[in-house]
């Protein structure tokens, strides 16, 4: 009878690489690459991003130019009682 082996996971656990990242800092490859593949991706879906591009600026302008939010906040929250 043969014995399977076990994989191991030679990825690093995520908490790690997030936190190495927050440490050390972004690094430009790592920037350039991904702006590289979210244009890539912008170019073979061009309507998906369009509808996507749309949806942000609505909800974006919803918030900043009428003040409206989908979350209202609490009236207790100290940090709203500023008079200003």
């Amino acid at each position: 009878m043969q014995e399977k082996s076990a994989k191991v996971a030679s990825a690093a656990p995520t908490n790690f690489i997030n936190a190495q990242s927050a440490i050390t800092g972004l690094r430009g490859r790592d920037l350039f690459s991904t702006l590289r593949n979210v244009a890539a991706q912008g170019l073979r879906h061009p309507f998906r991003s369009a509808r996507h591009a749309l949806a942000l600026g609505k909800q974006l302008g919803r918030v900043v130019v009428l003040g409206e939010t989908l979350y209202p906040h609490n009236p207790k929250d100290p940090r709203f009682a500023d008079p200003t």
